[in-house]
């Protein structure tokens, strides 16, 4: 992958210099020599971060690249390098402001035992389960003619009691 990544740098408009090339293809092969350490180099492979130094190598090398152009021109190069990054968050800081600080929650926040006292929590009754449709006789409750009993269509009430219509079976419980 780091190879990939070298050759579409080394498609830069005039191409790359060779010390711009070697320092890439060094971080690539260091990359590759820490990564054959079992384990300890995958870790270390993590730190080195090749791609990035690389980054870095061609970032530099594009800075330079732009300010001799600029100089041939006859243009002026500015002091300030309004690309650079750190440049551009200053200068969005004078103008907008600094960014908005950001909250995981609440800023307030109300202890264990005061939101025990706000919420109460009621237990799900025990299905009743009909003495027929507790698979007697089968083995290990597998096989046998009858279906198993849905809870939520009330088929667990008795025989002489129906579900109501519209009941909620979560009314009792906070958030709904």
């Amino acid at each position: 992958m780091a190879l990939m990544v070298l050759r579409t740098c080394q498609q830069v408009e005039g191409g790359l210099p060779a010390d711009v090339t070697f320092r890439m293809y060094f971080n690539i092969i260091l990359d590759f020599g820490i990564g054959l350490v079992p384990f300890l180099g995958d870790v270390a492979d993590a730190l080195f971060r090749a791609n990035t130094r690389n980054a870095v190598i061609l970032e530099k090398h594009l800075r330079k690249k732009g300010a001799a152009a600029l100089k041939a021109q006859g243009q002026v190069i500015p002091a300030i390098d309004p690309s650079d990054p750190d440049e551009y968050d200053r200068q969005m800081n004078e103008q907008h402001g600094p960014p908005p600080e950001y909250t995981a929650g609440p800023t307030t926040r109300q202890s264990t035992a005061q939101q025990s006292r706000q919420v109460q929590v009621t237990q799900p009754r025990q299905a009743r389960v009909p003495a027929e449709k507790q698979g007697g006789g089968r083995w290990f409750g597998f096989g046998g003619k009858s279906k198993q009993a849905d809870v939520e269509s009330g088929d667990m009430l008795p025989s002489n009691q129906s579900a109501p219509k519209n009941s909620n079976l979560h009314k009792n419980r906070p958030g709904y």
